[in-house]
């Protein structure tokens, strides 16, 4: 009796069914490969495989908001780096800092900055080397970086509910407004060659 009881609960327990349950545990996809070293100097660059054509899926030659939120997506799984669903200021400004160090030397140049300025610091004032850099080093590092960021406000005007994280919807206003430099609620292909042209990962 025991042989036969004990050849049925193996049976059952190697049955294609039993092995479904057992795999039927929500199971979280591991970031990608870039998400990891977002930040780090030398660290291999993963470019956007963002194109304008295929995003704009009517053709009109401007993204609207739900198109460019493939773009706003990918951002927040690869700038989510604990991917706790959430982008906190660390995490913001670790991968905001990679998005402007082109040349992946763990600093930002005066011309870096300078660029940044120009596209995330639209409306801004006091961004610049002299006032940021610290040490005077002729750099900014992430620290300082993150300070003068800090000082112009840009987490603060992003994190819209005021809880200290961006959540998917905060990142993709944010994005989504740095892009349609124009304001009209488009994002117009020379908009999207601009910002396409920083380092996103």
């Amino acid at each position: 009796m025991r042989l036969v009881t004990s050849a049925v609960v193996f049976a059952v327990a190697m049955s294609p069914a039993a092995g479904q349950v057992a795999n039927e545990r929500p199971q979280r996809s591991p970031p990608p490969p870039s998400t990891v070293a977002v930040g780090a100097p030398g660290a291999p660059r993963a470019e956007p495989t963002w194109n304008f054509r295929e995003l704009d899926r009517n053709g009109d030659r401007e993204l609207t908001r739900v198109e460019f939120s493939r773009v706003a997506r990918e951002l927040f799984r690869a700038w989510d780096m604990n991917q706790n669903y959430r982008i906190e200021g660390i995490e913001f400004y670790r991968s905001l800092f990679s998005s402007c160090d082109r040349d992946r030397d763990g600093k930002i140049s005066d011309q870096e900055l300078a660029r940044a300025a120009a596209f995330w610091g639209r409306g801004i004032d006091g961004i610049g080397l002299a006032a940021w850099d610290a040490d005077r080093n002729g750099t900014i590092d992430l620290q300082e970086f993150r300070t003068g960021w800090t000082t112009a406000g840009l987490f603060a005007r992003w994190d819209l509910n005021k809880d200290l994280w961006l959540s998917d919807d905060e990142l993709e206003a944010g994005l989504f407004g740095l892009w349609d430099r124009d304001g009209n609620g488009n994002v117009a292909e020379n908009e999207f060659a601009e910002g396409n042209a920083f380092a996103w990962f």
